[in-house]
């Protein structure tokens, strides 16, 4: 009976299973083939794409049921191990041993959060110095103050100095119409001092 082209590659493929090194030369070849002759899905038009989503979706399925059976089978020869003996007797004996390594991808946030509280700490620390820093400025103004306010109530007050800043004040309070009729009266008093001057000369 000739056997047809499918029967022959599956055969092919069997033959192939017995030696690792040759079957993994031949998923390479099949992967570097498939990658060569691969379509973006950007090209492809809108029925293509649905057929391939749809093989995709498939594949997928497959892929993860294959999986599950997976890590049923290596649960089971867990559970049935004892010691160095191993119940599961599938194809090979071996031993199957489950170790539980740490996550790995929760590694990069605790170095993250020791580096934020930390920082916080420091943050803290030279926020606490500013305030004292403060304190001892506002101390030393005061006490700078007080000083200078003894200073000057101890020292006698000048008469001129006195007179001056209380004409500036005056002068300050009073309307633009009485500074007039002030610097008036002034001149009249000038001008009769001059002539009772001259009429005693």
């Amino acid at each position: 009976m000739v056997k047809s082209r499918a029967e022959i590659q599956r055969e092919y493929r069997r033959r192939l299973r017995v030696d690792p090194v040759q079957y993994e030369l031949y998923l390479l070849k099949a992967r570097q083939r498939k990658h060569k002759n691969y379509v973006p899905v950007a090209r492809l038009n809108r029925a293509e794409k649905a057929e391939r989503r749809k093989n995709n979706a498939i594949y997928l399925h497959r892929h993860r049921q294959k999986k599950r059976e997976r890590q049923v089978a290596e649960n089971e020869c867990t559970m049935n191990t004892s010691g160095y003996e191993s119940a599961c007797t599938s194809t090979e004996e071996r031993l199957v041993v489950n170790m539980k390594f740490p996550n790995r991808r929760s590694g990069a946030r605790v170095r993250i959060s020791r580096a934020l509280t930390k920082k916080s700490k420091e943050c803290k620390k030279l926020q606490e110095e500013i305030n004292e820093l403060q304190k001892k400025y506002k101390r030393t103004l005061r006490s700078w103050q007080r000083m200078k306010r003894k200073a000057s109530d101890s020292q006698p007050p000048d008469t001129d100095e006195l007179s001056a800043s209380m004409t500036s004040a005056v002068s300050q309070s009073m309307t633009p119409r009485s500074k007039t009729k002030l610097q008036i009266t002034e001149q009249n008093k000038v001008q009769w001092l001059k002539h009772s001057c001259c009429l005693e000369m």
